[in-house]
């Protein structure tokens, strides 16, 4: 009898004990199903871009591009031609690699340009940070996030970096784009309102011109 009473007794205490702690819970690993990242079947790959978000919403990107141009001696190029997005052209700055992407070729003057370009999301478009953001609790203090918050971010899988929204793209953000057109639409007729969205990966704010993120201030 007494073993009995005994493990009655460790089965009250552990039931204690889990629910004192109850954040044990967030710990588990979920039981669901991962999420499917989306396809784009009826899609191809045209272009990755990286610029500087200008405008954004729910629809689309405004997206400043900084471009690398060479220069003809005595003055400026008067037979400039905006850059196309459709060819995937490399030749843009990125300032999280500021020395990535200029053209190594020191006998010709480079010199930076942007132009701004009007990219539409589709419905199955994702939006990603690239790196984890930090999180914060009521009163603006660092806090870790928990396991299940972890993994419930980098769903689905196979798609780089963690889940964000839409509104996560504002004025300031830099964003790698990743372009893709409907296939029926022949690369040699495409143009730029042909691109789309399919994934916008939000890799911080511009760190040559936009102060530093602070935490939410605390409320009153």
């Amino acid at each position: 009898m007494l073993p009995v009473v005994s493990r009655m007794a460790a089965a009250v205490v552990l039931g204690s004990t889990i629910m004192a702690h109850p954040l044990w819970a967030d710990d588990k690993p979920s039981t669901d199903p991962p999420a499917k990242a989306p396809t784009f079947p009826g899609y191809v790959f045209v272009a990755d871009v990286v610029g500087e978000v200008v405008k954004a919403d729910e629809d689309s990107i405004t997206l400043r591009v900084t471009w690398y141009e060479p220069q003809v001696r005595g003055g400026n190029n008067p037979n400039r031609v905006r850059p196309n997005l459709n060819r995937n052209n490399r030749n843009f700055r990125n300032p999280f690699a500021p020395n990535m992407n200029r053209p190594n070729q020191p006998q010709v003057q480079w010199k930076e340009k942007h132009e701004d370009y009007v990219l539409k999301y589709l419905p199955e478009s994702l939006v990603r940070f690239k790196s984890l953001p930090p999180k914060y609790d009521e009163n603006g203090k660092k806090i870790a996030y928990t396991q299940k918050e972890l993994n419930d971010l980098r769903q689905p899988a196979g798609v780089t970096g963690y889940a964000a929204s839409r509104f996560d793209v504002t004025p300031g953000s830099v964003v790698e784009l990743i372009l893709i057109r409907d296939k029926t639409i022949p690369a040699e007729k495409a143009t730029e309102g042909d691109l789309r969205i399919k994934h916008a990966i939000i890799l911080g704010r511009n760190p040559n011109n936009v102060p530093k993120d602070e935490p939410p201030k605390k409320k009153n």
